[in-house]
């Protein structure tokens, strides 16, 4: 048992904690035609004069079969996404010169009417380079041999851009904010003078690179220029600030960070890197202090500007990453809400993720549209919401954390970061010391512990004790006491102290909150305890209420200084995660009323009504309040829940599912599947494992799929491929591992080498599972 361990955190006086707060100016504000304003200060996000907190998720449209959108989109909102950023590829959208593609995948203007009729705000990265793994960065290959230079403000190179933008923004007239439309914000270029991709079409053949960029911010001011010409005015442009790259005074600096980093490992002979480090994500910092920034070692933060004169912004938080040929590895889904936490405590107030879901990549005009270091289709990025829309435990622990963010973001909008005095000292590889940060503005937060860290090990933390002294309005101090907590390794949390809730104070808790919503006209609070922590509990002003040791669930009621009464739901983490909120769609129930779900599996709601999409077809359901409901196909039976949640068990209406599998060759193999099973199905799964190096699926010899071998399951999603599986089988081919061939598989620590000397490619199983939906339709009161 680690010893006792006791740290301390003094908040500055309530003087110094200065409202430094300003508007940044018409370049970054706009209004909608219903009179609505959304302007930037230096802190943060402003609508109708309301500090807003963003949470932001990348949803590639081109790389997703438009069946998927709707509902997809709807899994971004129902996990608290408020705003959805794409990549729009040039080279999908015109491969060959002259001719467009606006089409299935390609058809923009349908996704920002997604957006649009989904309440989702839309911020539209137009190039013309993004990178993002894809074929030249977005560069179509017919400009790889006319007489200019891509990526600068060579006129003959900025006609072919202005081009484009037009084409695009015809597309995309209406959907403006000032037209009444989603998109918010624009990015032009990505990374310039940062980061480059191949010229595919030089592979093997002197492997030319695109050019990075060399025209500064001159190049960035040409491009909003001409795509403000094309229609592009919105409220505020953006620009990736990392790496040095040209951003200008005119669009907001974004920024990012990731934990799993496959570029060390580009070329298994270029290798700079034998095992992949620790990084410096999970170390707390103050991202908005001119002083904090000065001092910090960090090395992903170099901005161009004084940090306390913009907001911290993030557009790429990694939500995953893809592998690589060279470097392969799990994603721990835990490393996901982690990195959010500790950018959340550093001053972020604008949280961004890429890649939020995960996609495919179409072949155009014969071409493989990936970066040759990644598979021809697959783009996976074991991101929350995968390339098939399965739900992933990082789209759960994030939903959990988006919840907080967005009941009680507009308090955390105005709060600083505070640091402990070590905060600099710390190192990646440190995985004893305590990481912790304070957000505080005078005499009330959050703090906010870390106990995780990428590519190395940590322990669980136990016997902590954490004094906070704040000011008090009468120009003293007094101390906040957190004693005894504990995280196990790998956790984080957020815990409040002098938290207002409605007019009840909650001094400080060692429960995280979760939520603050309405049930049944109550204004409700939902809390969980953290993963590890020993006692949870709330310490009101007079008493203190815990979540009995071995309690999942616990209702208690309190009134406030009016006499209001506020209900606090307390959850365990599991429950906390599983949760979802949807509004109550009951004949009588206010506009505010939500009801609560907690389901392993994923709940969709919206115009027409409440649904389950479930990967079992058994699942079991938590309600509160405790009302009862129908399915559409398939059966309930009532469980037994606890005081506060129904219990219901869903049996929804099976599939048999049947494939036969023949070998074909030392490393093929053909399935031929029965296709009766997808009747009534939303997807059918195919779930292979197998002894190799890369993985391909084929029908009528087309690659319709391919994995490099990471250890996990490949799962290939069948919807797309029903119709011609009537007819064909699907031929699966496995790429040996040979001798000398280095795969890179990812430990806790390190990345290693895995060197074989015989030949291996074998099926070890494939097997169909299927994604099941249905529709909920909860009982009226009384009925």
């Amino acid at each position: 048992m680690m010893r006792s361990n006791s740290q301390l955190i003094t908040l500055p006086n309530k003087t110094d904690f200065r409202d430094d707060s300003r508007f940044l100016g018409s370049d970054f504000a706009g209004s909608d035609p219903y009179g609505h304003q959304m302007a930037f200060t230096s802190y943060y996000l402003s609508i109708d004069g309301q500090p807003t907190y963003m949470v932001m998720g990348e949803f590639i449209f081109e790389r997703i079969d438009p069946w998927q959108w709707r509902d997809d989109l709807i899994k971004l909102k129902m996990s608290g996404i408020n705003v959805v950023s794409t990549y729009v590829y040039w080279n999908f959208h015109q491969p060959k010169e002259g001719q467009w593609n606006n089409h299935g995948r390609m058809d923009v203007r349908k996704f920002a009417c997604l957006c649009r009729e989904l309440g989702l705000y839309l911020i539209i990265r137009i190039g013309p380079y993004v990178h993002s793994e894809i074929r030249n960065g977005g560069l179509p290959d017919w400009l790889y041999g006319k007489p200019y230079r891509v990526r600068e403000s060579d006129q003959g190179f900025l006609s072919a851009v202005e081009d484009y933008f037009q084409h695009l923004g015809h597309e995309l007239d209406g959907m403006m904010y000032a037209q009444g439309g989603p998109i918010i914000g624009c990015q032009v270029d990505n990374e310039y003078g940062h980061s480059s991709s191949p010229w595919e079409m030089t592979n093997g053949m002197g492997d030319e690179w695109v050019n990075m960029g060399g025209g500064g911010d001159q190049y960035m001011k040409d491009l909003r220029r001409i795509a403000e010409r094309a229609g592009f005015v919105v409220p505020f442009y953006t620009a990736t600030a990392w790496g040095g790259a040209s951003t200008t005074k005119r669009a907001l600096p974004m920024w990012g960070g990731y934990a799993y980093r496959p570029w060390l490992f580009f070329q298994p002979w270029m290798r700079t890197e034998k095992e992949h480090p620790a990084t410096q994500e999970y170390l707390y910092q103050n991202f908005h202090s001119d002083e904090a920034v000065g001092r910090s070692s960090y090395d992903s933060f170099e901005p161009r500007y004084r940090p306390e004169t913009m907001p911290y912004a993030c557009c790429e938080i990694g939500a995953g990453m893809f592998n690589s040929y060279a470097y392969r590895f799990v994603v721990d889904p835990r490393s996901v809400d982690a990195l959010a936490n500790v950018k959340l405590a550093s001053g972020c107030n604008f949280l961004g993720y890429y890649l939020y879901r995960g996609g495919t990549d179409p072949l155009i005009d014969g071409h493989y549209m990936n970066e040759s270091q990644t598979p021809h289709i697959e783009y996976d990025f074991q991101a929350p919401i995968g390339q098939w829309g399965q739900i992933r435990e990082s789209y759960r622990r994030l939903k959990t954390l988006h919840y907080f963010v967005r009941s009680f973001g507009s308090t955390l909008c105005g709060m600083h970061t505070v640091l402990p005095e070590n905060a600099e000292m710390l190192s990646p590889e440190d995985t004893d010391t305590l990481r912790y940060a304070v957000r505080a503005r005078d005499n009330s937060g959050f703090l906010f512990i870390n106990n995780f860290q990428d590519h190395a090990q940590m322990h669980d933390k136990r016997q902590q004790n954490i004094d906070i002294v704040v000011p008090k309005r009468d120009g003293g101090q007094s101390n906040i006491q957190f004693r005894n907590l504990g995280l196990l390794a790998g956790e984080n949390c957020i815990l409040p102290f002098n938290m207002d809730c409605d007019g009840i104070l909650v001094r400080s808790a060692t429960m995280q909150p979760l939520l603050r919503t309405m049930v049944e006209g109550m204004i409700t609070y939902v809390f969980f305890r953290p993963e590890g922590m020993p006692s949870a509990s709330l310490f009101f002003d007079h008493d203190v209420v815990s979540l009995p040791d071995d309690g999942d669930c616990m209702i208690v009621y309190r009134h406030g200084e009016t006499g209001k009464k506020v209900r606090f739901l307390f959850l365990s983490r599991v429950l906390a995660d599983s949760l979802y909120c949807v509004s109550d769609p009951r004949p009588g129930a206010g506009v505010n009323d939500r009801v609560l779900f907690f389901s392993p599996e994923v709940i969709l709601q919206d115009e027409g009504g409440i649904r389950l999409e479930s990967a079992e077809d058994i699942t079991t359901l938590f309600v509160y309040p405790k009302v009862q409901f129908v399915i559409a196909n398939g059966r309930i039976h009532i469980g037994n829940g606890s005081d506060a949640l129904a219990r219901m068990e869903c049996s929804l209406n099976s599939r048999d599912s049947t494939m036969r599998v023949d070998k074909v060759d030392k490393n093929k193999w053909a399935l031929t599947i029965d296709l009766k099973h997808f009747t009534g199905l939303k997807n059918v799964m195919l779930n292979i494992k197998y002894q190799g190096d890369v993985g391909q699926a084929f029908i009528d010899g087309k690659l319709i799929h391919d994995n490099f071998n990471n250890g996990q399951t490949w799962q290939i999603g069948l919807h797309e491929y029903r119709d011609q599986l009537k007819e064909s089988t699907l031929v699966i081919v496995i790429v040996p591992e040979k001798g000398n061939v280095a795969i890179d598989v990812d430990s806790p620590m390190a990345a290693r080498h895995e060197q074989t000397t015989e030949s291996r490619a074998e099926l070890l199983s494939a097997t169909l599972s299927n994604v099941y939906e249905t529709r909920i339709s909860l009982a009226v009161p009384g009925e």
